[in-house]
């Protein structure tokens, strides 16, 4: 992508040269750009999030397939399966929308992107995202679990290893929801290098602690948004299913298809939320918005004194004397 998208200074990025203006939002401006960005830009949103997110429902559907053959669990509890792609969307969605946040990047900064760039940074930074979500963030155990549970036919155990895989991803997304737009757009190292002002570890904890207080809001919004737009999307999906088959949704195909398209819909649209709440993060804790405001008043300032002293109209001459001192 040429030149750093973010680097832990402002300096590494033309903040002047934007797609979207650098100033604080409220998060309901946050909100509305949300989806105002959506609008402007869904073609290149909609291309790089089917970049993963194509090969992922691919991949989910042969995998409960080849886990459940017979389809077993249509007869036990179909909602165990539905709760089972519900957290293999979110457990694989840092991995599979990793092109979506690059593409955000580049479009923000006004930087070219290209396929090759993208995977060639995927590849690059595979196992820092494995290292935070699948270790730090324990994914690899719960799903481990959950598919051995789901293998086995044991609601038991594959209700208790979504459950709890679930609580510790929705902690460590309220509390830490920037981790993956550090590790692709400020393209840090796991361990302290030379050359590199922090690791991921130090730049995840100084930003979020520079903005603990607003991220249970945002953490809220965020889950309020969710729902609005997968019940939204599922409504509508549900709707015309049933209106064209006037069957059931308990097949397995649904799950795997119009199911996991309202689900992978929601993480698109709450990583391009994510990716403003970052932004204005940034602009808070880094002063962007100071140090624009400095720059053009310099800018002004310099333009004014390069063209010199301003003659003197006839209006400014009409004031100049009127405040001459009376004789």
């Amino acid at each position: 992508m040429g030149q750093s998208v973010a680097g832990t200074k402002a300096g590494h990025v033309d903040l002047a040269n934007t797609e979207i203006e650098i100033r604080e939002r409220t998060m309901a401006q946050r909100v509305d750009l949300t989806f105002r960005f959506l609008a402007a830009r869904w073609d290149g949103i909609a291309m790089y999030a089917a970049i993963g997110v194509v090969p992922a429902m691919c991949g989910n559907a042969l995998l409960l397939w080849l886990l459940d053959p017979e389809q077993i669990w249509l007869e036990i509890g179909w909602s165990t399966t539905w709760a089972m792609l519900l957290y293999l969307v979110w457990a694989q969605s840092p991995l599979v929308l990793a092109p979506l946040v690059l593409y955000l990047g580049a479009v923000l900064f006004r930087q070219p992107l290209q396929l090759q760039t993208v995977l060639r940074d995927m590849r690059q930074r595979l196992w820092r995202q494995l290292w935070v979500h699948g270790v730090v963030r324990t994914h690899l155990f719960w799903l481990t679990l959950a598919c051995l549970g789901y293998a086995g036919h044991s609601a038991d155990l594959c209700w208790f290893a979504i459950i709890v895989g679930l609580l510790f991803a929705g902690i460590f997304s309220a509390c830490r929801p920037y981790i993956d737009q550090i590790i692709y757009l400020e393209r840090l190292p796991l361990r302290i290098k030379k050359g590199f002002p922090a690791n991921i570890r130090q730049r995840s904890r100084l930003l979020h602690y520079a903005n603990g207080a607003g991220l249970g809001n945002e953490g809220v919004v965020a889950l309020a948004l969710s729902g609005i737009v997968f019940y939204g999307t599922y409504a509508l999906l549900l709707w015309g299913y049933y209106w064209l088959t006037f069957n059931t949704v308990t097949q397995h195909w649904f799950n795997v298809t119009l199911f996991a398209v309202a689900l992978w819909l929601v993480l698109i649209v709450t990583t391009v939320f994510r990716f403003l709440g970052y932004l204005d993060s940034r602009i808070r804790a880094e002063g962007w918005e100071l140090e624009l405001r400095v720059r053009r008043e310099a800018q002004q300032r310099a333009a004014g004194a390069s063209r010199g002293p301003r003659p003197i109209a006839v209006t400014d001459a009409a004031v100049v004397a009127s405040r001459e001192p009376v004789s």
